[in-house]
Order: structure tokens, then sequence, then C-alpha cells
């Protein structure tokens, strides 16, 4: 009996983790308070943070993170995403200019090295091809 109870449980714990693994999207409400904490952290080893801006009268924040026991385990290989949400009224202004700022600063970043990117791949194109023609 001891057994079978054994079984049952361990099925419902993986299938637990299953359907756990499945919703990798969260939307939470914060107080202005809580986002104006959350938007000035920075990203960490585990927690990448991005500022997605004002929608009508909410202002928005994502924060992503592994799942790290289903890694482990070997069942998830994607991330978790929290979106966070205010009332764009209650945030500072001061703070949704700095946190668009820096958004904007990140998207050159990003395209910045897109280009160097696609550069160093043409650059090696043209140097396979020469010496393909050789």
């Amino acid at each position: 009996m001891k057994i079978k109870s054994s079984i049952i449980l361990l099925l419902g714990l993986g299938v637990s983790l299953l359907l756990s693994s499945c919703s990798t999207t969260t939307t939470e409400y914060i107080s202005p308070e809580e986002f104006a904490q959350i938007a000035t952290n920075f990203d960490t080893s585990i927690h990448r943070n991005n500022f997605i801006g004002a929608v009508g009268k909410r202002v928005y924040y994502e924060q992503s993170s592994p799942h790290l026991v289903l890694d482990f385990l070997g069942l998830s290989d994607g991330l978790h995403y929290t979106i966070y949400w205010t009332e764009f009224e209650e945030v500072p202004t001061e703070l949704i200019k700095k946190l668009q700022k820096s958004k904007e600063e990140k998207q050159k970043r990003v395209e910045e090295y897109k280009n160097r990117n696609n550069l160093y791949r043409n650059n090696l194109y043209q140097l396979n091809r020469q010496q393909g023609d050789k």
C-alpha cells in the first residue's frame, strides 16, 4: 500500500512540475514603490530586467529568470517571465524618462552588435570565397 501511495505521489509531483513549466509568463500588479525598486535593479546572472514601456494608463517592466529546478531536472529549457505593472500616473516622471533612455541605449548597443557581427560574417564569407577560388 505504501509503494502505491508513493508512486501516485511521485506521478502527481511529476505532472505538477510539467504543468508549471508550461506557464512561462505571469503578470503581476505591484505598487509604485515596488515598481521603482524593481526597475532600478540591474541584470544579474539569474535575472534579466527590461523596461517595456507605458501602454495606456499602465507602465510595464519585465523580469526573466530560468526555471532552476526544472532546468536541473532537464524538464525545461526556457525562461520564466514576470511582467510587473502599475499605474503610469503614480510612477515618478524622472524614473520613466531614465528607464526609457536606458532602453534606447540598450537597443542601440544591440544594433551595433548585430552590425559588427554581420560585418564579421561578410568578411569571413568573402575570405572563404576567395580561398575557394584559388
